[in-house]
């Protein structure tokens, strides 16, 4: 295991992840933490990140980026990519301005293949198959996540259609549309 500081960093904050090798020449994140820019002095360490093994170069893994829209740097780490699909996940530390520190937040941290929009956006998409895709889109609203739009599309088993739908939170309440086409030459 080894500390690498990370090329991330704010006004106030620098960062260094506690790494192990993982497969094909990439990194498992075990710990974070969190120095004082000016003196390096350790203000904060984060242990159980659980990174299961990520490509990407050692000292670009961790991301400064105001998830949650709320004027404060906030961390994105990359925990895993590769396995049988595109699908990857990265964990989310949310700055607690009271207590200065950052916090896990596990709702985040679960979504699969994650990104964040400037707008405040963020998505999350799967592959379950070949034959089958979708995600959903999310914001934070009183300081909450809530899912405002998800989508998916998918093969019927005879392989003859393909089956898609979005619904979008309007109101308060799920309004969804779906269709179904034909598979050319079907």
């Amino acid at each position: 295991l080894q500390w690498q500081r990370q090329r991330a960093v704010t006004a106030d904050f620098a960062f260094e992840l506690l790494l192990a090798p993982a497969y094909n020449d990439g990194h498992a994140v075990s710990a974070i933490r969190v120095l004082a820019r000016r003196t390096g002095a350790v203000l904060q360490e984060i242990h159980d990140v659980g990174g299961a093994g990520t490509s990407g170069t050692a000292d670009e893994l961790l991301e400064v980026v105001d998830v949650n829209l709320d004027g404060r740097p906030d961390l994105v780490v990359r925990t895993s990519d590769g396995g049988a699909g595109p699908n990857y996940s990265k964990n989310f530390y949310l700055y607690d301005v009271p207590r200065g520190v950052f916090e896990l937040n596990a709702e985040l941290s679960e979504l699969v293949q994650p990104s964040i929009d400037p707008r405040g956006f963020i998505t999350s998409e799967y592959r379950a198959s070949c034959c089958e895709h979708g995600g959903s889109e999310y914001v934070f609203r009183g300081g909450k996540l809530v899912e405002v739009k998800s989508w998916g599309q998918s093969m019927t088993f005879d392989g003859r259609w393909i089956k898609s739908w979005t619904s979008t939170l309007v109101k308060g309440r799920w309004v969804t549309r779906s269709r179904r086409v034909r598979v050319p030459g079907n």
